[in-house]
Parts: structure tokens; C-alpha cells; sequence
């Protein structure tokens, strides 16, 4: 779009971090606490709870699905929702707790695990599955598979019918949802990269980053 046409968001707060998609987009505001949702097509601004810090946030439509770290021992799934007129909490386990929530239009994934006492790894747990919803209400949610302990803060995503999550710097694993089957998948080690991010993942490929390098696998 030529620049007369570009959009200024009503925000004059700083931002650390942003991601956008095609109708909102979101802004963590600096010192990781406090999210901020500019909706694109009600032109409206949107500020999370006072003393909100999350993980980052994935776009779909009109709403934003975050894993909220309470503390350091405490994650729940939230939901931003036009929906739904703003923020709310979409899956409560307490007092277990939600360490990741990834949704892509046709589902949403989330991993629930029991409680832990300090930082790090959370302790093993299970994969759960529900037709896509922004709704708490409309989240029913189905047993997948277990899952081993995952370290924090569970880098994840879904699509596809597919699901990927980090483990190590050196692996990830992927699970089909259809039938819960897992494998291992390692990447490369090219002079001591290590893996930082999975970004985008189909039937067929996972795209993810390492220090170095961004690979499709």
C-alpha cells in the first residue's frame, strides 16, 4: 500500500516486541509486562490486565491466544477476543497449569501439566485437543497424548492437523493430532547453533530458527 495509506496505531507507549497479523495486531510493552491489541478493523486499542506478561500471543482472525505467566511456577491459557470484547481467561486447570496454547483456525492445542516448585522445566504432562474457539465455554477439550517434561517457557505450534514443540537447543517434537503418534526431530549443528524458535509448520515442513540460521525441515 502506498504510505498515504498506512494505518498509525493510537498507542504512545513503548514496545519491546510486536506481532502482527491480518486484523490485529499486538504490542508487549517494555519490561515484558503489559500487552496492548490494536484491532484493525473496529480501529480500537485494547490493554490486557494490569500486570499481564505472557508469552507471544498467536494471531488468528479477530483474537490473540497467550500462554499468561502469573509467576514463574504459574502459567494459565488467555484469549484476546473481538468476540468476546477483550481479554478473559480461556482454559482453567488449576492447580495444575496451561504451559502453552496454540491455535490456527481449526484447532486448539494446549499442554497441561501439574504444578512445580521453581523455574525450568515443567514436569511431564498431557496434549490436549478442541475444535477451534475463542469462547471458553465452547472449549471441549479431548486427550491427544502424554507428554514428557518441557522445558520453559514452551515454544510451540500447531498446524495443519500437526503440532510442534521445542525440547532441547538441538530437537523438537512433532505430534499428529489425529492419532497422538510422535517423533524426534533434530537439527542441524552447524559451528554450535542452537535452536531458538519454531515459526510456521504445514503437513509437510516445520520452519524454525536457530542462532544462526532459519531452516524449513
Amino acid at each position: 500500500a502506498p504510505v498515504e495509506q498506512a494505518e498509525i496505531g493510537p498507542t504512545t507507549q513503548l514496545a519491546q516486541y510486536q506481532r502482527g497479523g491480518e486484523e490485529l495486531l499486538a504490542l508487549q510493552l517494555d519490561f515484558g509486562t503489559g500487552w496492548l491489541v490494536y484491532d484493525r478493523i473496529t480501529k480500537m486499542l485494547h490493554t490486557a490486565p494490569p500486570n499481564f506478561s505472557a508469552l507471544d500471543p498467536v494471531l488468528v482472525g479477530g483474537s490473540a491466544f497467550m500462554a499468561r505467566n502469573v509467576n514463574s511456577t504459574t502459567y494459565e491459557a488467555w484469549v484476546f477476543s473481538r468476540s468476546t470484547g477483550g481479554f478473559s481467561q480461556l482454559i482453567s486447570r488449576a492447580p495444575g497449569h496451561v504451559i502453552t496454547v496454540q491455535a490456527d483456525g481449526q484447532d486448539l492445542v494446549w499442554i497441561e501439566t501439574g504444578p512445580k516448585t521453581g523455574p525450568g522445566t515443567w514436569p511431564a504432562g498431557t496434549l490436549m485437543r478442541s475444535p477451534f474457539t475463542p469462547v471458553a465455554a465452547e472449549v471441549t477439550g479431548t486427550l491427544v497424548r502424554a507428554m514428557p517434561a518441557i522445558p520453559a517457557p514452551g515454544l510451540a505450534i500447531v498446524g495443519k492437523g500437526h503440532f510442534a514443540i521445542l525440547t532441547s537447543e538441538t530437537n523438537y517434537l512433532v505430534v499428529r493430532l489425529s492419532d497422538g503418534r510422535l517423533w524426534t526431530v533434530d537439527v542441524p549443528s552447524v559451528n554450535g547453533s542452537y535452536l531458538t524458535d519454531l515459526s510456521h509448520m504445514d503437513e509437510t515442513y516445520v520452519f524454525y530458527k536457530t542462532n544462526t540460521q532459519i531452516y524449513r525441515q
